[in-house]
């Protein structure tokens, strides 16, 4: 087991690090919730590199996906590591030579066993949605390319296709189905704003979150609900800010982690639980030390209670 020296915080080996770097680490949850939890293992992979999505795979280890390279050069990156952090394998890939800017938001694992992933391109000023699926070694099996802007989020759907939550470039809320091999099954623009995570539903439907786009400071978190082929049901908008994750809870609610700065002039991480109509049941606002930091990630836990990730700085 990888260990970190207790003398040298997490924020230290990060600090001193020469370059960027992805960052992977586990903690392992104690019983006593006064204590922060021990960390079990943190890892870097990369120069110049950024990690924006991780998920946990069927061998009990982890695949992340980002970006490597510097300003203008920046092209797609995968780590995929074992249960102690250890590296397997990284692939860096440049679909586009001389485009500039290429980064990955999310990735899942794909219905043969691989890996999919979604994020942008960009060229001549204009981004747009990129999305790409790997063999388990990385190795590429399929592109895809859409006019959706950037793809924030992507899982996968029950008639072994995939969904993608995204928007921004002033295209609005955006909802882009695609089948088994990538090619786009249909696109939906729910209103303004820009879509951050979405995850099909137990009756074949969707739920998304983001922000309603109103304004840099002034837009309101949004979700929208949907039917099984991307129509809205129904719209809600809640307090200044924006949803960054959500997700189903085994009542039938659901439950938004995000952002809001209703409350003071920093932004504050939030939760708000609303039932399958989008009324709200509860809402939890924290207070951190940080003047910036928002909710990015929401799951629920075994015991019925929810784990909560937040982001600042």
């Amino acid at each position: 087991m990888k260990t970190v020296r207790s003398a040298i915080p997490v924020g230290s080996l990060v600090a001193t690090a020469m370059v960027p770097a992805v960052l992977l680490a586990l903690l392992v949850v104690q019983p006593v919730l006064a204590q922060p939890p021990p960390i079990d293992w943190v890892e870097l992979y990369g120069d110049h590199a950024q990690g924006r999505g991780v998920q946990v795979t069927p061998d009990g280890g982890y695949i992340a996906c980002g970006f490597i390279g510097v300003y203008d050069d920046e092209d797609y990156y995968l780590v995929k590591v074992n249960s102690e952090g250890d590296t397997l394998w990284t692939q860096r890939y440049d679909f586009h030579p001389g485009w500039g800017n290429e980064a990955l938001y999310s990735v899942d694992l794909t219905h043969e066993g691989g890996y999919i992933a979604t994020g942008y391109c960009g060229h001549l000023g204009s981004l747009d949605c990129f999305t790409f699926a790997t063999d388990s070694l990385g190795q590429v099996d399929w592109t895809q390319t859409s006019a959706i802007c950037q793809g924030t989020a992507i899982a996968r759907t029950s008639d072994s296709g995939y969904i993608i939550a995204g928007g921004g470039c002033g295209l609005g809320f955006m909802l882009h189905k695609i089948d088994s091999m990538g090619s786009e099954t249909w696109t939906r623009t729910l209103g303004d704003g820009w879509a951050w995570d979405v995850q099909q539903t137990t009756d074949g439907g969707y739920i998304l979150t983001g922000d309603d786009g109103a304004g840099p400071s002034s837009h309101l978190i949004k979700l929208v609900r949907t039917d099984a082929d991307g129509y809205p049901i129904w719209t809600k908008t809640y307090w200044g800010g924006r949803g960054n994750s959500v997700r189903q809870a085994s009542d039938g609610a659901y439950v938004v982690s995000g952002y809001t700065q209703d409350f003071g002039p920093a932004l504050m991480p939030c939760l708000i639980k609303v039932d399958a109509a989008g009324d709200t049941l509860w809402t939890q606002v924290y207070t951190t030390p940080e003047i910036y930091c928002t909710g990015s990630y929401v799951r629920q836990t075994t015991d019925g209670g929810y784990i909560h990730a937040e982001s600042g700085y």
